[in-house]
């Protein structure tokens, strides 16, 4: 049996105790590393995992990112997972 988390589940991780800001329309994010940003831990092959909240969430409503994408927010909040903020650009 796999203890490792689908996509999914991950994003799901990701959206669960977020907050609505009424003002800005973001989703705060409760689950902060130490620069600010919003992510998500999980078990992948008995390691914990630590991803960005927002490229989890992209993953499962898109697609994946290729190696020359970024994955900014339009509202510049790294706390938020709000998917209408996100915009994808080429570096």
């Amino acid at each position: 049996m796999s203890d490792s988390l689908t996509d999914r589940e991950i994003a799901l991780r990701a959206l669960s105790g977020v907050t609505r800001d009424n003002k800005t329309g973001c989703l705060i994010s409760s689950k902060l590393d130490r620069k600010g940003r919003a992510t998500v831990r999980y078990q992948a092959h008995g390691h914990t995992k630590r991803e960005l909240a927002h490229r989890a969430i992209y993953r499962v409503l898109y697609r994946p990112l290729a190696a020359n994408e970024e994955l900014r927010r339009t509202c510049r909040d790294t706390r938020c997972v709000e998917p209408a903020h996100f915009a994808l650009s080429t570096v």
